[in-house]
Order: C-alpha cells, then sequence, then structure tokens
C-alpha cells in the first residue's frame, strides 16, 4: 500500500506540473456550458502530452548520467593506483590498465599476448606457476607475494588472482616500499631502543603525577648529578626550575600554572596528542645563578608495561633565537626587494610598452599608405622586429611571474576558430613569405567554444608555432587541434600538435630545450636570433595550466611537438562554423574621445580610428575627459590608466557615479594601456570599463573593439 501511495503522489504531482505548464502556455481559458465537455477532454489530452515531455525529459537525464558514470568508472579502472590484469589459461596478457603498463615497463599495446611469467623473477617463477594454477581453479581469490623484473628494476608486489572460465583476473598492487618499510622497521626499533640513551637532546620520562622516571645521560650530564639522585623527584625539582627553590616548592606558585613544561606534559596526559617542538622559556638555576632559557619542547604519550608515561624532549634553542631574529631582518629585506622588483617589472612594462605603441601604431599606419616594394618590406620588417620586441618583453615578464608564483590563469569562454585565425594571421604570412605551406586544422569533433585561458593557449601556440617557422627552410609547418577524451565531457582533454619539417633538434639537447635561455645553436655563427625563453615559458605555461607536452625530433627530420590541455566545455556547445573575418568599425557618423597623454600615440591611434571613418577627440587627462564629456555627446571612450591630473580609473569612476551626466555615465569605455601585467585587465573592468586592450595596439583588434562597443552608441551595452 504504500508504494501504491508513493505512485499516485509521484503521478499527483507530475499532473499538477504539468497543468502549471499548460496555465503559463495560457491555453487555460473560461469555458462556457456549451463547450464543457469537449474543452475539458482537450485539457486532459494536453496534461498528457505534456507529462510525456516531461517524462522523456527526465530519461534524457537520467541516460546522460547513465553515460557519464560510465565514463567515470572506466577512468576509475584505467587510472586506479592498482595494477589490474585479464590473464588467459596459459597465463598470456589480455588486457591491463595503465598501472599494469607503468608497472611492467613495456608500452600498453605491446603487452597482449605476452606471457606474464616472464616478468615474473628468476627465483619467483616456479611459485608463479604454482599460484596460477591454484587460483585458476579457486572459486575464491587467492594471493600471494613474489617479485617481478621490470624496467623499474626488481619490485615486489602482491597479486591477488580469481579464476572465471578458463581466464583469470589478477589485481597486482607494488609493495616494494612496503617490503622496505618492514625491513627498515627493524633497524628502526633498535635505534629508538638506543635512541633515548645516546640522544643528545635533553630527555626524561615522567609520570601522571609529574614525577620522574628516567632521564637520558645528555640530561644527566647538563645538571651534572647522577640519575639515581634524580629519579622520583618532580620535574621542576629535577629541572632546577627557579619556582622549585620557593617555600611553596615546584608546582604550588602562581607562576607554575603557565610553565611551559608542565602545560605541556599536562596536555599530552589529558588529550592523548603529541605536543611537537613548541617553544618555552623557564627561568632556571644554573651554577647558582638564575638564567633564561629558550627550548622547543616536545611531549608525547609512550606505554611502558603497564605505566603511561611522557615522554618530554627539550632543545636548547637559545642561540637559535639570537639568529632567528637576524633572519627576521633580513627576510623583510628580501620581502621589500621582491615587492621593488614586482614594481620595476610592471614599471618597465609600461614604460616599454608606451614607446613600442607609438612605434607600431606609426608602422601600422604607414603601411596603409602607397609605397614602393622596398618601402613596404621596411615596414613589413620593422613591424615584425616590434611585435617579436613585444613577445620577447611578454615571455620575460611571463618567466618572471611564474618562477614567483604570481601568474594566475583565467577561466573565460574563448571560441577555438579565434585562436586558429590569430596563429594564421601571422604564420600563414610568414610562412608564405619562406616559401612554407602553413596550416592549422580543427577536428570537427571540437566544440565550437572552451572555456579556459585563451589567452595563454595562444601563447603556447605562438611560441611553438613560431619556433617551427624559424626552424624550417622548406616543406611545411602543420598545427592540429584534437580531442583526446569524449568531447562531451567536461573537462576536456585537446591535444594540439605543431609539427614541422625543420632541421631538427639533436638527442642530447632533448633534455634541455625547456630551459630558460636555452639554444640548440648556441654558437656565434648560429642562423636563427632569439633569446631562448620560448619554450621555456611553454612548459611553465603548461605545467601551469595541468598539461603536458611531448617532443619527437631528429637532426634533418623535423620535429612534433604535441601539447595536451585540460579545458572546460561551454555552457552551449554547437558544430565548429567557418571562421569570419573580423569587421571593421562601421565609423561614419561615430565619435569616440581619445583619452591619452602621450603625444606620439595620440598621432597614432587618432589616425587609425580617423581612416576607419570615426570622428575622433584628443584629451590628455581625466578631467579633462569630464569636462568634453560634459559638454559633448561621444558613442565611446579610449581611456588611457597612467595620465596626469586625474588618471583613468578616476577618471572613470567619476563618470559611472556621475548623476550630472545622465546617460553619458552609460558610455562605453575601453581601457588602452601599457599595464599588462597579471590581473591588471581584472582590475580595470572591476573599475568601470567596459573592455580591454593591451599596448602595443593592433589595428585589427582596435577597429574590432571599437566597432563592437561603437555599435551599441545609445549606451545599451552598460544600461541592458
Amino acid at each position: 500500500m504504500p508504494e501504491k501511495t508513493n505512485e499516485y503522489d509521484a503521478d499527483a504531482a507530475l499532473r499538477r506540473n504539468a497543468e502549471k505548464i499548460i496555465a503559463g502556455r495560457g491555453q487555460i481559458s473560461p469555458l462556457t456550458e456549451a463547450e464543457h465537455n469537449a474543452q475539458r477532454l482537450l485539457h486532459e489530452l494536453q496534461v498528457h502530452q505534456v507529462e510525456l515531455e516531461m517524462q522523456n525529459e527526465e530519461l534524457s537525464r537520467t541516460r546522460d548520467g547513465l553515460e557519464t558514470a560510465l565514463a567515470q568508472y572506466t577512468d576509475l579502472f584505467d587510472f586506479s593506483p592498482v595494477s589490474y590484469f585479464s590473464l588467459d589459461a596459459q597465463g598470456k596478457i589480455l588486457q591491463t590498465n595503465l598501472s599494469g603498463a607503468t608497472l611492467l615497463g613495456p608500452p600498453r599495446e605491446t603487452l597482449s599476448g605476452r606471457d606474464f611469467g616472464r616478468f615474473v623473477s628468476g627465483p619467483d617463477r616456479q611459485a608463479w606457476a604454482d599460484f596460477l594454477k591454484q587460483f585458476l581453479a579457486a572459486h575464491s581469490a587467492v594471493t600471494r607475494e613474489f617479485s617481478l623484473e621490470t624496467d623499474q628494476g626488481l619490485r615486489h608486489v602482491l597479486a591477488e588472482g580469481v579464476g572465471d572460465g578458463g581466464r583469470c583476473r589478477l589485481a597486482v598492487m607494488d609493495i616494494t616500499e612496503r617490503k622496505h618499510i618492514q625491513n627498515e622497521l627493524q633497524a628502526k626499533t633498535e635505534f629508538l631502543e638506543t635512541m633515548f640513551e645516546n640522544s643528545p637532546s635533553l630527555m626524561l620520562l615522567v609520570n601522571a603525577d609529574g614525577r620522574v622516571v628516567n632521564l637520558n645521560p645528555a640530561l644527566e650530564a647538563w645538571l651534572g648529578q647522577p640519575k639515581d639522585a634524580l629519579l622520583g623527584r618532580l620535574g621542576g625539582e629535577v629541572l632546577r626550575c627557579l619556582n622549585s627553590f620557593l617555600p611553596e616548592g615546584c608546582g604550588r606558585t602562581q607562576d607554575c600554572a603557565d610553565c611551559p613544561v608542565r602545560s605541556r606534559v599536562t596536555r599530552a596526559f589529558a588529550s592523548g596528542e603529541r605536543v611537537y617542538n613548541e617553544e618555552g622559556s623557564l627561568s632556571l638555576v644554573l651554577d647558582g645563578l638564575a638564567a633564561s632559557a629558550h627550548f622547543l619542547i616536545s611531549a608525547s604519550l609512550v606505554k611502558s608495561g603497564d605505566q603511561v608515561l611522557a615522554l618530554v624532549n627539550l632543545i636548547d634553542i637559545t642561540e637559535r633565537k639570537l639568529a632567528e631574529a637576524a633572519l627576521t631582518l633580513a627576510k623583510e629585506a628580501a620581502e621589500a626587494a621582491n615587492k621593488s622588483k614586482s614594481l620595476f617589472l610592471a614599471t618597465m612594462s609600461h614604460e616599454i610598452r608606451t614607446p613600442l605603441n607609438g612605434m607600431l601604431g606609426m608602422l601600422q599606419l604607414l603601411d596603409l599608405t602607397e609605397l614602393d616594394a622596398e618601402q613596404e618590406e621596411c615596414v613589413r620588417m620593422a613591424t615584425l622586429s616590434s611585435q617579436r620586441l613585444t613577445r620577447l618583453l611578454t615571455d620575460i615578464l611571463d618567466l618572471s611571474k611564474v618562477e614567483s608564483g604570481v601568474l594566475e590563469l583565467a577561466a573565460v569562454e574563448f571560441p577555438l576558430t579565434e585562436v586558429r585565425a590569430s596563429i594564421m594571421d601571422i604564420f600563414g604570412f610568414l610562412g608564405r613569405q619562406k616559401g612554407l605551406e602553413v596550416s592549422f586544422t580543427l577536428d570537427e569533433r571540437l566544440p565550437p567554444s572552451l572555456v579556459g585561458d585563451g589567452a595563454r593557449l595562444r601563447q603556447i601556440l605562438l611560441n611553438l608555432a613560431g619556433n617551427a617557422v624559424k626552424f624550417t627552410d622548406s616543406g611545411s609547418v602543420r598545427l592540429e587541434a584534437a580531442p583526446a577524451s569524449d568531447p562531451a565531457v567536461s573537462p576536456l582533454s585537446v591535444v594540439f600538435t605543431v609539427t614541422d619539417t625543420g632541421c631538427g633538434i639533436p638527442e642530447g639537447q632533448l633534455g634541455h630545450i625547456f630551459e630558460p635561455f636555452v639554444q640548440v645553436d648556441g654558437s656565434f655563427t648560429r642562423r636563427h636570433g632569439g633569446a631562448g625563453l620560448g619554450l621555456a615559458i611553454v612548459k611553465r605555461l603548461i605545467d601551469l595550466m595541468g598539461g603536458e607536452i611531448a617532443v619527437e625530433s631528429a637532426p634533418g627530420q623535423g620535429t612534433t611537438m604535441r601539447v595536451s590541455l585540460p579545458f572546460d566545455l561551454a555552457r552551449e556547445t554547437a558544430l565548429p562554423v567557418a571562421v569570419q573575418p573580423a569587421a571593421e568599425a562601421p565609423g561614419r557618423g561615430l565619435r569616440i574621445l581619445l583619452a591619452e597623454d602621450d603625444e606620439i600615440n595620440q598621432a597614432a591611434i587618432k589616425r587609425m580610428l580617423e581612416k576607419a571613418g570615426y570622428e575622433v577627440a584628443v584629451v590628455g587627462n581625466g578631467r579633462d575627459v569630464l569636462s568634453l564629456l560634459a559638454e559633448e555627446h561621444f558613442d565611446l571612450i579610449f581611456m588611457d590608466i597612467q595620465m596626469p591630473v586625474m588618471d583613468g580609473l578616476e577618471a572613470v569612476r567619476t563618470i559611472r557615479e556621475s548623476a550630472p551626466l545622465g546617460e553619458k555615465a552609460n558610455v562605453p569605455v575601453v581601457a588602452m594601456t601599457a599595464f599588462a601585467m597579471a590581473g591588471d585587465k581584472e582590475i580595470f573592468l572591476a573599475a568601470g570599463m567596459d573592455d580591454y586592450i593591451a599596448k602595443p595596439v593592433d589595428r585589427q583588434t582596435l577597429l574590432r573593439i571599437a566597432g563592437r562597443m561603437a555599435r551599441t552608441s545609445g549606451y545599451g551595452l552598460r544600461s541592458a
């Protein structure tokens, strides 16, 4: 009866939900008396239809859950730390997981059909043969220890086998370390038995009443009294605590409640917990004089027959406390130096990017004019050199941030087609200049967008593709991206492969190419330039992103680099679409306010925008932005951050909070700045910026952002 009641309740709940959905659709209307029967029947049919739809949705969710669970259980088998093998009746391997292949050594795909007994060490092979027969015939698990000869050397394992109709399943656990521990345990036991007697630390055993039942020779020598004269006395009396010389005696004065040794021993007895190396100071009477001594105090309970005692260990750290004070001063100085370094890096990044922006801006403007072939080549080479300098600056700053642990990864949705386009925009052109075929293929199984740090992915691929093009004189450079796991399950592992037909890497250099400032050719006559930072940055970024990189190369045969990186899936996935070229800004009739204090940057950015049809007004500080915005209408503001009088952050905050500006307070504002360190973008967006572009500014990027932002003229961007 309860089950029927539950089914009735579930059906009733389903019907109520269906009624709500139909009511929300507006399908229920007042009925006339004449239409009542027909409309009621139609309503019932609609309810049943909605109920079926809801049940189908529930079945779909259940199916998706089962598929996810199956993938998870498959991963549990594959990545289990226990090695699993399926063997036939002759002991030949039918299947194994990754742990099994790792344990034995050979590649996983080569193990199928091989005799497992061949991996068993010689002295244990007969035992293995007996074990195989035993668990093949048994109906329950059989366990035995033996040794394997693997690529890692001799490994001790614990195997559990179960027969299964002429086949068997074998679970193998590597217990080499356990064996080592067992062998060491006896030695450690003997060591612990003698440590008390031979330790240079001051050690004593006290009972629950605080009386000493034993002390080691080091304490006996430190006190200068024979052990027999000290046993049975209170701990404070043995240590010659100052309070033990007072009339009240040890443990009875007001200060005894705060005694660091007594409090640790009391805590150990009360809770059973181990007190380890806690600092404390004691006032002692040594050589007839009162002196303060600093100790590291440890206390732990030990059993001695039927007694529970507290083992107290005292380490004199009086000299060390003096050294620590000096180290504290040194640490504060080092932290100040590190802070200065970070400030220096941020300042240098800003100061270098600012003139770079002016230089690249003017080169991009010059490239839009009518040039002869020689002039075009000069502009192209100057642009490439400037971009190379920008990448080198980024690599140096990123290497410093990674090594200091301050580089943070973003987790935002980004389209793979944009990553491909950004790579091909650069290296497609460079490849054509060298006569190379450069391609970038996206596997059709990949979703169009992923969630992760797209900028760092671009940086990795830019470095790898840049090296491939640089070191390839003929042939091709191919980039490929393909899923390495189920494309419908998050996180998705994506493998990016960069293959070239270049000069290759000598085998002796493969282990060093990811070290900073390492060049394959380090001679003065080397053909290819570079600072040797690219692959170092790549390796550190891949590690930071939780990925892996593998290299295959041989001199004269080219190089293949495979990068595996995990990404989360975007909320909605669809089939990949072709890359659409970035539309330039619809500039006619739209007004932009440029806030920039550098005259060269003013001229470069202003002309770029004007050539796209925008009307541009220029000011040199944040205060002038406020004044001009109050008087005139602008569809978009490009705002530098570091400016005199009023900086960009203060200006944008004032705009957003200004009631007199009315709707103008919602004008789109884009930070255009040489501050490009990790976290800068987030700071600017939090301050009220709508977007961010780092200097040096690429013309296409500038116009794409301008076009997107200017289309929100009327300030729908922030008010939406």
